[in-house]
């Protein structure tokens, strides 16, 4: 009788913002396999606290907070700034990644997947220990990340080079998109690399009424939703276009406001309306009360340029119109269904103006988010995808039974 296989995923990232680490993990676990998640915590505990009371997976948070753990806090650090002088680049690049590693190997995985690049080293280091395989899942191209200011060069040559160093030898690497997959095709000559779109269950579409079947009113409503509300996420191009926009048009923003940029919003007035992160149960339906999505990402970024962010299929599976920017990532779903929505070039306020101007008509308005309800509940919803994630492991752990 073959035995239950083991699968170890690892991230250094908050349960709460990693949504395609939790979507694999349950895939795994009602496949039947013996799922454990470790990952590292440095900040509030709450969202992965009432996130994680509803999970049947078994889980390890190494928790590396400032004020409720501050002796791990400072010796983690000072091995991470040691690491770092040191040139020991998976050390540096990870705090906490000695335990991390410890940990994950006293686990005996049959498979580890890393979540993000810090994980990368500590999936296939502790594989190596206890002669199992890895995985990768990147979810962002790190080191082609700059928009945030922190990835300076030898950062990101440092980031390569782990990259370089395990990615060949993964069982499989997947990406969230095709144009992200080609890029890591190419540079580094992987043979293949999976895709599978941060889309979501049908089940966290349960109680929703279909766009169609909703209350209709006055208002016409554009929702972003983000971690951080604030420059560099292309909001410039909607704050630029509201104020020229028919009065029923008002923009709702999700995510934690930081004081700096409050004066940033005051001038729209009460046309926008600042709101924080739903809990992840509430999030569709939050965003369900709206209309339309925005995507605006801008293009100073080859990472976002090439992935599909997490809340354009939020907005896709709630039923909303797409308004997104022309990069390639989001072009890769949005360019061959034109129906739920339209797309822009960064920066050209004048075409924005016209898409959202073209929605205030109800019939237009409609037609886009039946269109995008009915693809989120058939093409691109985690319960069709999850398919190709399960077979990439199935192979992947193949030879351990």
């Amino acid at each position: 009788m073959a035995r239950t296989l083991r699968v170890c995923l690892v991230s250094p990232a908050p349960i709460w913002v990693n949504p395609r680490l939790r979507k694999e993990a349950d895939a795994l676990h009602a496949a039947g396999y013996d799922v454990v998640v470790g990952y590292r915590l440095d900040g509030d505990a709450s969202r992965d606290d009432a996130i994680l009371a509803t999970k049947p997976w078994s889980w390890y948070r190494l928790d590396v907070s400032r004020t409720r753990a501050p002796v791990r806090w400072l010796t983690s650090a000072l091995r991470e700034r040691l690491a770092g002088m040191l040139g020991l680049d998976a050390e540096a690049y990870c705090r906490g990644y000695s335990a991390l590693l410890h940990w994950a190997i006293a686990q005996r995985a049959d498979l580890y997947i890393a979540h993000t690049q810090p994980a990368l080293a500590i999936a296939a280091e502790a594989a190596k220990a206890t002669g199992a395989r890895y995985a990768f899942d990147c979810e962002d191209l790190l080191a082609e990340e700059t928009a945030d200011g922190l990835r300076s060069a030898p950062r990101r040559e440092m980031i390569r080079r782990l990259e370089r160093r395990y990615l060949p030898g993964a069982a499989y690497v997947s990406a969230t998109s095709q144009p992200m997959a080609d890029f890591l095709v190419q540079q580094y000559a992987l043979t293949r690399v999976h895709v599978w779109h941060n889309c979501f269950p049908r089940s966290e579409l349960k109680g929703l009424t279909p766009p169609a079947a909703r209350p209709s009113g006055e208002a016409i409503d554009l929702a972003w939703m983000g971690a951080t509300i604030g420059h560099g996420r292309g909001l410039e191009d909607v704050f630029t276009v509201l104020p020229t926009l028919d009065p029923r048009v008002r923009l709702y923003l999700y995510g934690n406001l930081m004081d700096s940029h409050r004066e940033w919003l005051s001038k729209l007035g009460e046309r926008v309306i600042v709101r924080p992160l739903p809990p992840a149960a509430e999030v569709m339906p939050t965003l369900a009360q709206h209309h339309v999505g925005l995507t605006p990402d801008r293009a100073d970024s080859l990472n976002l340029s090439l992935t599909i962010c997490n809340k354009f299929f939020l907005y896709l599976q709630a039923g909303l119109a797409l308004v997104a920017t022309d990069l390639p990532g989001q072009m890769s779903v949005l360019g061959p269904h034109a129906e739920i929505g339209a797309a822009y070039h960064p920066g050209d306020t004048d075409a924005l103006a016209s898409i959202l101007r073209s929605l205030t008509d109800r019939a237009t308005l409609a037609a886009r988010q039946s269109a995008a309800w009915e693809l989120g509940c058939t093409t691109y919803a985690w319960d069709v995808e999850q398919a190709l994630f399960l077979d990439a492991v199935r192979l992947a752990t193949a030879r351990a039974n």
